[in-house]
């Protein structure tokens, strides 16, 4: 498959990255928002059979490239120990040894909720903390 990528920012987003990201990548900005609100709010599923038609077809294609995906963090509200309003969603795809992470995050309020405002490829990073109780 050839895709010519006409805008720079997913020039950028795509330079380094392995097939499998790239896929992933592309596949996103070509879904509907509906799809996105899915793996935003954490609902997708590969084995949803009365979701919308926009899932089914994804999980078909997910399935016909033998791509698996695990839904690994979510923070969906806010509590008053946080000290932002970001939230988000990160979910992993796999195909054989390649793996890519996508984070859809957004913001809450105690108005409107959890509300959508993109999504980007991501690496898991650990980190230490200390905590004194």
């Amino acid at each position: 498959m050839q895709i010519t990528l006409k805008k720079s920012w997913m020039k950028e987003q795509l330079s380094d990255e392995s097939s499998l990201q790239s896929e992933v990548f592309i596949l996103f900005n070509l879904a509907n928002q509906e799809l996105i609100n899915l793996f935003f709010f954490g609902n997708f599923s590969k084995e949803s059979f009365y979701g919308p038609d926009c899932e089914s077809a994804f999980s078909d294609e997910l399935k016909m490239k033998n791509i698996s995906t695990v839904k690994l963090q979510e923070k969906l509200e806010v509590t008053e120990e946080d000290s932002s309003e970001e939230v988000f969603t990160v979910w992993g795809f796999y195909q054989g040894q390649e793996k890519a992470y996508v984070k859809f995050y957004g913001f809450y309020s105690s108005y409107d909720g959890a509300e959508y405002q993109g999504f980007k490829l991501v690496e898991p990073k650990q980190k230490v903390i200390t905590v004194y109780e």
